[in-house]
């Protein structure tokens, strides 16, 4: 080899290596989106439309839900997740507006609020027998579904 030769030699070789890197760094790229993310994309991209916070038995809590079809529920630390389903009417307000959380499962696990079409800005929670309790919450805050 001669002089002349050994640059274009060390030209072709880093034209060859950055070839080899860059088609390895397309192959990750390619495989990185196949990899699940450690929140699931529901979770993270939850935003409440409204949000009501209060006290359960002694305990502060926040209840949000998504358009009626899916809650968030966390009292003191524990934060419980679900679908919603809601029943118009209540006793004798016929305007009424029971929250069931998670409706797909049997009642024992289902819990009950109530928003009364005189008082918007409150959801009372009910219990098993869907009877009134103390426990009230208050809206904090409405953020648009639009």
């Amino acid at each position: 080899m001669t002089h002349k030769t050994l640059p274009v030699l060390a030209v072709l070789l880093g034209i060859i290596a950055l070839t080899i890197i860059v088609k390895i760094d397309i192959f990750d790229f390619g495989t990185a989106s196949n990899i699940s993310p450690a929140v699931s994309s529901s979770e993270s991209t939850f935003i409440p439309t409204e949000i009501f916070s209060g006290d359960i038995d002694g305990k502060f809590a926040v209840f949000e839900h998504k358009d009626f079809a899916h809650y968030r529920l966390t009292i003191d630390s524990v934060v419980a997740t679900g679908e919603l389903n809601t029943e118009r009417g209540y006793a004798s307000d016929a305007d009424a507006t029971v929250l069931v959380l998670n409706s797909q499962k049997p009642e024992s696990d289902q819990m009950y609020f109530v928003r009364l079409s005189s008082d918007s800005t409150s959801i009372t929670q009910l219990d098993s027998a869907r009877i009134l309790t103390p426990h009230k919450l208050f809206k904090t805050n409405a953020i648009s579904s639009n």
